[in-house]
């Protein structure tokens, strides 16, 4: 069996999240604030945002000891140009990011200012990492940088710890917090509705097949659990055993044991059962209109409405397909209409015919400067139509006579308002909201001249009216603390859900009466709906998805409930909670390149093979990269060293790389077995590339051309040829890569195309190469098969004075040989073939198995007098791949590959068939 796995010694789970290199647009007016607890860079105009974040962190660095009081200084970007809501902390080098859109949705974090939520989860991170960094892993971090106690941190801590702990922390410094949310651990609710219960390795581990809770639901029931029955420092003793290694193999499980007497898989089964209970809900009689007919997968159907004739439009978001509208006919005939594109919302805004949805657009160069635009689709007419360009634009809705669209505009300088806009994009009203509120859910009344928005901030939400002719917004009821979702008006009754009563249920506001009404009590909760000729059609959770189901009005319970008092008066939120009352510190300019440049890390690279160790530094904002590196080419199985600078700061991406090769090698044209130039050089490459990338629809296309001087010093130790000269050379080309992104069980993308061409040429003599990768994917028979063709090629003479490197794929099975002309074809069909969920405890555990059968085949040519030498390798096999989990921690996909050679290798002189070991993911 021949090996392919070079890397004995892993470094496992460095980071979760990673910052984009020279992903920041210029012409930010770049500012920071410098303290002894956090270095904060971030845009002018952030100065009141970046002030409250840096009040929360100094109370919790202060104040928050429960893990440990190990304390040092945190380097964070907030990010106000992407319309992503998220935040991360990483290791290697340690830092953190904000990006500071709310997310419109109020069920991702609650009714609380989103910048406050993600300061207190994401430094919770920052302490969980400080309170790591003792015995074994401080030993790594002084020796190997922190890429390595990273490693190490991430193999003993589990990530539902990690989060599970940051939400309670959101939980208890907030009067929000997704602890205090029923929606949060729905999925736990409906999977005890459905009599299911998986295991605690399932739990950790995930699945591509069934429902299974995040590690952010399932972690915040065992972090709170210790938390309640043993103290909210008990946490710190059982994390310091464990990173102290006290138990070599499973130090976590054998500190919590000693700490609790409870294993994670004990922990698990008693944490949840807070979280269940038992349900005699009068929704289960209801009539199911859409649920899930396929085994081992999981389909959601969102956001029901019925169309006049009848028929049910609905979202699918599904497992082995793409994001898709669809409508089921009265007569059960299920009809495709469009594909919904990449977006930060799963949802839409109907009026018949118009659904209306917003997309993310990204800025072409940028990573860190994205946009929300407006797409409509006519379901009679087929036809869709991108409204606005570069807006920032979320959460829209059509008007009742669909001339109109309601939307909430969000801008990078914190300012939220509503928008009005015709068909054609054009803005007709702009209703600018309080400071701290976001308006979600906006929803047009009869006549089209007011508009429903339910207004949240500071953990309360409210209802309230607004009139397009200028008239004072009116507040329909006071604020609750908790969640209001999904308005919908009715025979001018206005419909809501609300996890009030501590389920997601409907409501009813009556316009004439104003009194609140609960239409359900349901235990495992209902969130969309929509009603037609008095029929409410709804979403469902259940073990196999989210079903669509349906009821009458009539049939609803109409409970008066006293949780919403009709108020007139204006509300004025409370502003948020400062914890600190120190001094405002000091803010300062900064730019691209004037901010902290460290060293972070020196140790074996994974990513690379295994075969290169790298002194990495960089700067905060990821415009600047050094790196020192050794380097071992399995190929040639020659050795480098070299030094390499990299700037983003500017338009095309700038690199200087200076290095030293010792034992590289070309063979002989008369024998490729044996070596007719062995020899050492010394190099230099001043490179300039353009990266680009553009979101269209389901897909996103890459694009880069590049342009490298290289000058090449060659040391000979033996030569046959002694024209082989001193080379300064131009290396241009163009990488363009165009995929439709993939649904969860997708074995790859089904739909996509890569093409890597690049040109070599020596300016002082004549050798030059050509070389051109490629690769196509097409959608095989069922929806997770796919068809991959592949085809590289190359070119340059054995003669020539010098050796570019060959780019060239190898045929599977065969020895490598060297040849001036080469090309190679590979054509497979890959699939999925079980799921099996299952392990051994604790060391591995399997989600997927596939496979790919090919077919290959390679053709040399070698220039020779007076004959060309030709040879042609052919070879046909399988592949079997095993998707899942090693230590619960590191992502693994790896496998073997049978070749049949249907050819005599060369240098084996065998047909004899190969097995050869792949890892395709290793973290």
């Amino acid at each position: 069996m021949k090996c392919r796995l070079t890397l004995l010694f892993v470094w496992l789970h460095i980071i979760l999240r990673a910052q984009t290199f020279s992903g920041h647009p210029p012409g930010l007016d770049w500012k920071k604030i410098k303290t002894k607890e956090v270095t904060i860079l971030f845009p002018g105009g952030l100065e009141q945002k970046a002030q409250k974040v840096y009040e929360q962190i100094k109370y919790l660095y202060t104040h928050d000891s429960t893990l440990s009081s190990n304390r040092f200084k945190l380097n964070l970007v907030l990010q106000n140009q992407t319309t992503i809501s998220n935040g991360y902390v990483g290791i290697g080098p340690f830092m953190s990011e904000f990006y500071l859109t709310p997310p419109h949705n109020p069920y991702v974090l609650g009714s609380i200012d989103w910048t406050y939520a993600l300061t207190i989860h994401e430094y919770r991170h920052a302490l969980q990492a400080m309170s790591s960094r003792k015995g074994l892993n401080n030993v790594l971090y002084h020796v190997l940088g922190e890429e390595a106690w990273g490693a190490s941190y991430g193999f003993v801590v589990p990530d539902w710890f990690l989060e599970g702990d940051a939400v309670l922390s959101e939980t208890k410094y907030s009067n929000g917090g997704r602890g205090r949310m029923p929606f949060f651990n729905q999925p736990f609710r409906a999977l005890h509705q459905g009599d299911v219960q998986w295991s605690y390795s399932k739990i950790r581990n995930g699945s591509f097949k069934d429902l299974v809770p995040n590690h952010y639901v399932s972690g915040y029931a065992m972090v709170k659990y210790i938390d309640d029955h043993f103290g909210p420092y008990q946490w710190g003793s059982i994390i310091e055993d464990a990173i102290k290694y006290k138990g070599l193999v499973t130090p976590f499980k054998k500190s919590l044991k000693r700490h609790t007497g409870l294993s994670p898989a004990a922990l698990y089964q008693v944490a949840i059962a807070s979280l269940i209970s038992d349900s005699t809900d009068v929704e289960l009689a209801d009539k199911v209109l859409v649920s899930n007919p396929k085994r081992n997968t999981i389909r959601d159907y969102l956001t029901p409405m019925r169309l006049n004739n009848g028929d049910l439009l609905y979202l699918e978001r599904s497992g082995d397909r793409m994001t898709g509208f669809y409508t089921l006919s009265l007569s059960g005939v299920i009809t495709r209409l469009t594909n919904q594109g990449i977006t930060t919302a799963v949802d839409y805004g109907f009026t018949e015919p118009l659904i209306t949805w917003s997309e993310i657009t990204k800025d072409p160069r940028w990573d860190d400067r994205d946009y929300s635009d407006i797409i409509q689709y006519n379901i009679n007419t087929k036809q869709k139509f991108k409204l606005t360009h570069r807006q920032k634009l979320f959460d829209p809705n059509p008007s009742k006579a669909g001339n109109k669209i309601v939307c909430v505009e969000y801008l990078p300088s914190g300012k939220c308002a509503m928008v009005v806009l015709d068909r054609q994009g054009r803005r007709l009203h702009t209703m600018p909201t309080p400071e701290q509120m976001v308006p979600s859910f906006l929803t047009f009344e009869s006549g089209d001249t007011t508009i429903l928005a339910l207004m949240r901030g500071s953990g309360k939400t409210t209802l309230t009216r607004h009139y397009l002719s200028g008239a004072p917004s009116l507040d329909l009821l006071v604020p609750i603390q908790g969640i209001m979702a999904n308005l919908f008006t009715y025979n001018d009754s206005i419909y809501f859900s609300s996890d009030i009563n501590g389920r997601d249920n409907l409501y009813v506001l009556d316009p004439i009466s104003t009194k609140v009404f609960l239409l359900t009590d349901n235990s495992v909760g209902i969130q969309q709906f929509s009603i037609k000729d008095q029929e409410v059609v709804y979403n469902y959770q259940t073990p196999s998805g989210i079903q669509i189901r349906k009821k009458n009005l009539a049939q609803c319970l109409y409970q008066e409930v006293h949780f919403f008092n009709p108020s007139n008066s204006t509300w004025s939120p409370v502003g948020i909670e400062t914890r600190s009352n120190t001094t405002a510190p000091e803010i300062k300019n900064a730019n691209l390149l004037d901010n902290p440049f460290k060293v972070y890390s020196w140790t074996v690279r994974p990513d690379e093979g295994g075969n290169v160790f790298r002194i990495l530094g960089r700067n905060v904002l990821n415009t600047l990269q050094g790196s020192l590196a050794y380097a071992l080419d399995q190929n040639e199985k020659a050795h480098t060293i070299s030094g390499a600078l990299n700037l983003g700061s500017i338009l095309p991406l700038t690199s200087l790389v200076i290095s030293k090769t010792y034992g590289r090698h070309s063979p002989k044209r008369s024998d490729p077995t044996q070596d007719s130039i062995r020899w050492n050089e010394t190099g230099l490459r001043l490179g300039f590339a353009l990266p680009l990338q553009y979101y269209r629809s389901n897909k996103i296309l890459n694009l880069q051309p590049f342009i490298q001087y290289g000058l090449y010093q060659p040391d000979y130790k033996l030569s046959e040829r002694k024209n082989y000269l001193t080379t300064s050379s131009i290396r241009s080309g163009i990488n363009f890569s165009h995929s439709q992104i993939k649904a969860r069980q997708h074995v790859s993308s089904r739909f996509s195309q890569l093409i890597n061409l690049s040109w070599n040429q020596a300016l002082n003599h004549g050798a030059s190469s050509i070389d051109m990768n490629s690769a196509f994917n097409l959608p095989g028979l069922s929806h997770t098969h796919v068809m991959e063709l592949q085809m590289d090629l190359h070119y340059q003479n054995l003669s020539d004075p010098y050796r570019f490197i060959n780019r060239t794929s190898y045929i599977s099975g065969y020895e490598p040989v060297t040849a001036d002309r080469s090309m190679w074809l590979r054509a497979a069909y890959h699939l999925p073939l079980l799921y099996p969920d299952a392990g051994i405890n604790g060391i591995y555990f399997l989600k997927r198995v596939r496979t790919r059968f090919y077919g290959e085949y390679m053709r040399y040519i070698l220039d020779r007098s007076p004959k060309d030498f030709k040879l042609a390798y052919r070879s046909t096999g399988v592949e079997i791949l095993l998707d899942g989990n090693l230590f619960n921690v590191l992502p693994l996909s790896a496998g073997i590959r049978y070749a049949h050679l249907l050819d005599k290798d060369l240098i084996r002189n065998s047909r004899k068939p190969r097995f050869e070991f792949i890892l395709e993911q290793l973290f």
